[in-house]
């Protein structure tokens, strides 16, 4: 999900500036990101922070559909294989800007108003077979 710019994710954005190891994927890295051969789950290093963060491979960006320099993406992180689970932002260049941990199964993470305010909200709880329980979060 992409969403514009707003005086909470610019915070998030300033909060999480941190010096990168590893520059991001790119088409050329496409078939080797795909079979595996940057890991499983490839991770990015930083410098200046212990932070876990997956480096993602940007296909395309198309800006006709998803809009301008100022858009974000919005991931639900899930999966028992995946150490680091939990609403993940990341810019459109995939850099993770912000996440949260502790939150093995995560649907619907998107920003939302609520009563003239905006937050970040998201599901997290216990689904099998089409039903599930837990709670809705508002951040």
């Amino acid at each position: 999900m992409l969403f514009g710019p707003s005086a909470l994710f610019a915070i998030l954005h300033l909060l999480s500036v941190a010096i990168a190891d590893d520059p991001t994927f790119t088409i050329a890295d496409a078939e080797k990101y795909d079979v595996g051969e940057f890991g499983r789950t490839p991770e990015q290093k930083f410098e200046t922070s212990t932070i876990p963060a997956y480096r993602l491979l940007k296909r395309q960006w198309d800006e006709e559909q998803c809009g301008n320099d100022d858009e974000y993406i919005f991931i639900g992180v899930r999966g028992s294989r995946l150490a680091h689970r939990g609403p993940t932002i990341f810019d459109r260049d995939g850099h993770q800007i912000w996440n949260t941990q502790g939150y093995d199964k995560v649907y619907n993470f998107k920003p939302q108003m609520y009563k003239g305010k905006q937050y970040l909200t998201w599901w997290h709880g216990i689904d099998t077979m089409g039903h599930g329980q837990g709670l809705v979060y508002m951040v």
